[in-house]
């Protein structure tokens, strides 16, 4: 099978092992997002898939972000689990802020309007709805949400940083810190 390249105009020969790959690698990818092998959505798409954006008649889009901590939305996310997790409404925090925040580093970023739409909503301090009158594993109510969200958003903290000057990395450079005397440099 010969493949020819996008970008440069070079035939590649593509064994059947490589042709077998690319297929199987089309069958991931789906256009807008990233979908595993059996179609299962990944949680990313899975809460995407709970926001609503409606057009209003001046232009302005309102984005809805209340379905994100839904009980629908929730227990969907807890049955494309593999795996029974050990304390659910912990993970379920933690995937939704991985893709708020990125602070893992790995997790994909929501659009900038659904990041400040869903923040807006995770800032009231109120128990998430899906987590309201639900008990944990050891028989006590969860109060996820109850002191409210307080962190920055992905967007959020890139236009802190570019305001700043600071590097994306956060750690400090010659060009970021002010000179510091050498007892003080060995506490870094």
């Amino acid at each position: 099978m010969l493949a020819k390249s996008a970008n440069l105009d070079i035939t590649l020969k593509m064994t059947t092992a490589d042709s077998e790959l690319s297929n199987w690698l089309d069958f991931l990818v789906a256009e807008d997002g990233f979908f595993f092998e059996d179609n299962r959505q990944s949680s990313r798409e899975l809460f995407l898939s709970f926001i609503r954006k409606q057009m209003q008649p001046d232009g302005t889009v309102i984005v809805d972000c209340s379905g994100v901590i839904s009980n629908t939305c929730y227990d969907k996310w807890l049955s494309m689990r593999t795996r029974t997790v050990p304390v659910p409404e912990e993970t379920f925090r933690k995937a939704l802020l991985a893709h708020l925040t990125c602070a893992d580093k790995s997790s994909a970023p929501f659009p900038e309007e659904v990041e400040t739409a869903l923040i807006e909503l995770l800032r009231q301090k109120c128990v998430w709805g899906c987590f309201k009158g639900k008990l944990d594993n050891k028989g006590k109510p969860i109060t996820i949400g109850k002191k409210g969200l307080r962190c920055l958003g992905y967007h959020q903290k890139l236009r802190k940083e570019m305001e700043t000057g600071l590097e994306s990395s956060g750690k400090r450079t010659l060009e970021n810190i002010d000179y510091l005397p050498a007892q003080k440099i060995q506490k870094l």
